[in-house]
């Protein structure tokens, strides 16, 4: 092997072993995001959740205070045609 080759070579050597090091800070980062997007969606989808079972009750008593006013209305509606046919 001649000066060339071998210089050549080292100089392939440093490339690659730069490369590799490029690659494995890229796959680092990459693992990294992932993380902490998973923990993103996760805070996320459990800041839902909460906020839905803190609210649930408040959701079903609007919905039995609608159901009792429609309940009221249909009263009030059959009650005057009661009266109209009197």
């Amino acid at each position: 092997m001649n000066e060339n080759e071998r210089e050549l070579l080292e100089r392939t050597y440093e490339l690659v072993k730069d490369t590799n090091d490029k690659v494995s800070r890229l796959y680092r980062s990459y693992k990294w995001g992932r993380a902490f997007k998973i923990f993103y969606w996760v805070v996320i989808i459990g800041i839902s959740v909460g906020a839905y079972w803190l609210i649930q009750p408040y959701i079903e008593q609007l919905g039995q205070v609608y159901g009792g006013l429609s309940d009221t209305v249909n009263n009030i509606h059959n009650t005057s045609q009661n009266l109209l046919n009197f």
